[in-house]
């Protein structure tokens, strides 16, 4: 994992950039030194604090750019349970539609998973993959919540004027389908009744999924339509859903969700692999020093929650810790 093209661009402009202005800088305190007129010594120190002031800007996005450098790294850690399934279905398999249950308790690292498999179909498509539709259940909803609320919601977020029909919100998705790839995620599913996930997934994503499969100008398309249903409590892998168990091939079309395995913390020897390996980079000299020890961050987030692994290596290396959130920005 690494950041973009893009991103890195700029992170080797900046890295180019800030010392040409520190140059600048000191140059402009050379010639303080030897001004006298008054004038000049104000238009001098104006023109400093304006170089001053643009050092701190691009040195304040170079930092956050190498936070999200290392922040994509981590990314490599473990999950493989979860990501192959996905990959499996939509890239090896080339199935057009894809929808996928990821559940564990808080902190799992939900939106780890997420953004993972994300970048891995982006990666292997060699066109990016984003939230088409970001859907959040922020409470716990009423038994009054229907099918029909979440077509609407839909229908906002694809910026649909007029009727907010499943018609309409389909016909948009076809549209967007014929050039690239549409991603709808259902955050906090918990929230959900039983009965209203079930719905979710017979009366919204079924409908979509058959009227993609009867476009037959989509039959070769590279593009894909994938729904990611994602959990924080664990719960719903308790619920009788219509989904497919992991490990069991889904029948086709894909008319109901593939089901992850849960959620679980990382194992020590995720860890080691991880530090031998890619994380060697960002984590070998921490370990040389003697500042820390894998076994020492597994101690430290209470046995390997993966949050908190990714709270204590941003921690260790001086980086600040967001949330999980923080892996939809990279």
């Amino acid at each position: 994992m690494s950041l973009s093209p893009e991103q890195q661009e700029e992170l080797d402009r900046l890295t180019q950039q800030i010392p040409e202005l520190g140059k600048k800088l000191k140059e402009f305190r050379t010639k303080l030194a030897y001004l006298a007129d008054v004038t000049q010594v104000y238009e001098l120190n104006q023109q400093a604090q304006e170089i001053r002031d643009q050092m701190w800007q691009l040195g304040y996005r170079r930092d956050e750019l190498i936070r999200l450098e290392f922040c994509s790294t981590m990314l490599s850690i473990d999950y493989t349970e979860q990501v192959s399934p996905v990959i499996k279905h939509l890239m090896v398999q080339k199935q057009t539609c894809g929808a996928f249950l990821i559940c564990g308790p808080l902190e799992f690292g939900q939106l780890w998973v997420l953004k993972r498999t994300i970048s891995g179909i982006s990666k292997i498509s060699a066109t990016r993959l984003k939230p088409t539709c970001d859907i959040h259940f922020e409470t716990q909803l009423p038994t009054s919540m229907s099918a029909l609320n979440i077509w609407i919601s839909l229908g906002e977020q694809l910026k649909i004027l007029g009727q907010r029909t499943p018609q309409e919100v389909i016909k948009v998705i076809l549209a967007r389908l014929a050039t690239q790839h549409v991603a709808l995620v259902f955050r906090h599913i918990q929230r959900l009744q039983e009965g209203q996930l079930s719905d979710l997934i017979e009366k919204v994503w079924k409908p979509m999924v058959e009227r993609v499969s009867q476009e037959k100008s989509l039959e070769k398309s590279p593009y894909k339509l994938v729904a990611f249903l994602v959990d924080y409590s664990g719960d719903t892998c308790q619920w009788n859903l219509p989904c497919v168990p992991p490990g069991e091939a889904p029948p086709q079309p894909a008319y109901y969700p593939i089901r992850l395995e849960s959620l679980s913390r990382f194992k020590l020897k995720h860890l080691e692999d991880w530090a031998n390996g890619e994380g060697e980079t960002i984590l070998g000299l921490k370990l040389l020093e003697g500042v820390t020890s894998v076994q020492k961050l597994l101690d430290d987030s209470d046995a390997g929650v993966p949050e908190r692994v990714a709270r204590e290596l941003l921690w260790l290396h001086g980086f600040y810790y967001d949330g999980e959130n923080q892996w939809m920005t990279i």
